[in-house]
């Protein structure tokens, strides 16, 4: 455990040291906003002198960040479809030295999963949470298929049934097949670049962080929030009964019971994703 803990931290130390970045021309930056461009400079970073400004194909250029704060704004509004790509590709394929620790993250995780006898780690992370499996998350996601019908399919079919399939597992190559899974959106695969023309599984800070496994319950969260405030304040938001009975049923409980049978005792019945679809349909 020690060993996984101490990789994940180098890989986010390695995220929050991150120091790279691209030259781009005037030319190339056309159509991003002026406030986006002042935050630029001519000197780039001082840890590699490689790269800094004192070359003469570099003068005259901005240097830009991978951050997401300085490339986001320039992939979002340059006009040059170009540049855009060099910045996406730059973003998805900075720190090299991530690629084979979260490699080795990914094996670890699954491979303490099922000396504790668990099937993988998401049904490790699951069984100390609300929703106790993987099974559980991929039910309720099902309900909201026809929106979310993805996601459910991830967690379906996503999950190797032994460690040695995931060392198999080209993590690079399922991470974009994934991701155009998700977004319905290609990249460089559209371009004959194959599968592995970047490794954003690498640079996903949320799946190395106290997440990981857990990413849906973004999704989750909202969907019990809504069902509560459906139940409980939906007809007066200020009653004071309504707050009473909260604060009894679920402030007071706390952590002395599993959080489902809380939720579901306020509730009166099992989490519904009923008030979670008619907020995605509402104007």
């Amino acid at each position: 455990m020690k060993q996984l803990n101490d990789l994940v931290r180098e890989c986010t130390r390695n995220m929050s040291a991150d120091a790279s970045g691209l030259w781009l021309s005037w030319d190339e930056l056309e159509g991003v906003l002026r406030r986006v461009l002042d935050r630029l400079t001519d000197k780039g970073p001082v840890v590699d002198s490689d790269i800094g400004n004192n070359g003469s194909d570099n003068i005259g250029k901005l240097w830009l960040p991978t951050k997401v704060a300085f490339s986001s704004p320039v992939t979002a509004s340059a006009t040059c479809e170009a540049t855009r790509k060099k910045v996406y590709y730059a973003v998805v394929n900075r720190m090299l030295v991530n690629v084979p620790l979260f490699r080795e993250v990914v094996l670890l995780r699954d491979e303490t999963a099922r000396m504790l006898g668990f099937r993988h780690h998401a049904a490790l992370k699951a069984a100390g949470n609300m929703m106790q499996t993987p099974e559980a998350v991929r039910q309720l996601l099902s309900e909201i298929s026809d929106v979310l019908h993805r996601l459910a399919s991830i967690i379906r079919y996503r999950s190797p049934e032994t460690h040695e399939e995931l060392e198999a597992m080209n993590l690079t190559e399922l991470f974009n097949r994934t991701r155009a899974d998700i977004y319905q959106i290609h990249g460089g695969e559209a371009l004959d670049e194959g599968w592995e023309w970047g490794h954003g599984e690498s640079v996903f800070r949320n799946v190395l962080n106290g997440y990981d496994a857990e990413y849906c319950s973004y999704i989750l969260g909202r969907v019990f929030a809504l069902d509560l405030f459906d139940v409980g304040f939906k007809h007066d938001s200020t009653s004071k009964d309504a707050g009473r009975r909260y604060r009894d049923m679920v402030i007071v409980k706390g952590g002395s019971q599993p959080e489902m049978k809380t939720l579901t005792d306020f509730l009166g019945h099992r989490p519904s994703t009923g008030p979670y679809l008619a907020w995605l349909r509402s104007p």
